[in-house]
């Protein structure tokens, strides 16, 4: 059997590693340290044997990698459907911090990936490595931010006068500190509404033509 390397097609993953998957996944959500969990943790949370994870992976590692990257590809895939529901940037914007107050599940996985991109644990650097192969590319967020982007510009929604990598990050970096405000809005005085609309709007006013 060959082994799984975090580069296949949703369908094209197998039942078990789909449990093994949500079981990181919760273990991730529940707030265990996954570098000190053991597989057998993960095996039995997903309802099979020990033994079997291996037929799929060589190392624990390698489990835990491949699942956060089936997470980021879940991530782009569904920023992808809301941008196509939307026509101009500035709805895009929009739609993609709708969603992430709405969905729990896309807030977590957003911050893995940020976390996913800093930390030096040894699963990290082998989901960066994964994710540098040309296979993986198309499901990296930064490609929906920059087809939002090439499609402001061409519209000329987007200001000339701003270089199109900066739109990209600026676009995360919102997304970013919107995410990381919905987790701490038990702490904060301004409500996640109000500050999801204070971003969008300073966003557009950075980014767009006035008169788009």
């Amino acid at each position: 059997m060959e082994k799984i390397t975090g580069m296949e097609a949703a369908h094209e993953v197998p039942p078990k590693v789909l449990l093994i998957y949500e079981a990181v996944e919760k273990l991730i959500a529940s707030g265990e340290d996954i570098n000190s969990v053991k597989v057998s943790t993960i095996t039995e949370l997903a309802g099979i044997g020990k033994g079997t994870v291996y037929d799929y992976f060589e190392n624990k590692d390698e489990i835990i990698a491949c699942s956060l990257l089936y997470q980021i590809k879940k991530l782009t895939e569904g920023l992808k459907e809301i941008c196509s529901e939307k026509e101009i940037f500035a709805e895009r914007v929009y739609a993609c911090l709708e969603e992430i107050q709405k969905q729990s599940d896309k807030q977590q996985c957003f911050l893995r990936y940020v976390h996913v991109m800093t930390a030096n644990s040894g699963y990290c650097q082998l989901v960066r490595d994964k994710m540098k192969q040309k296979e993986f590319e198309q499901y990296l967020p930064k490609r929906v931010f920059e087809e939002m982007t090439m499609d402001g510009i061409e519209r000329g929604e987007i200001k000339k006068t701003i270089l199109p990598e900066y739109v990209i990050y600026a676009i995360f970096s919102k997304l970013l500190t919107y995410m990381i405000s919905v987790n701490a809005c038990e702490t904060m005085r301004t409500g996640s509404e109000k500050l999801r609309t204070y971003l969008y709007q300073s966003l557009l006013d950075e980014l767009c033509e006035k008169n788009v």
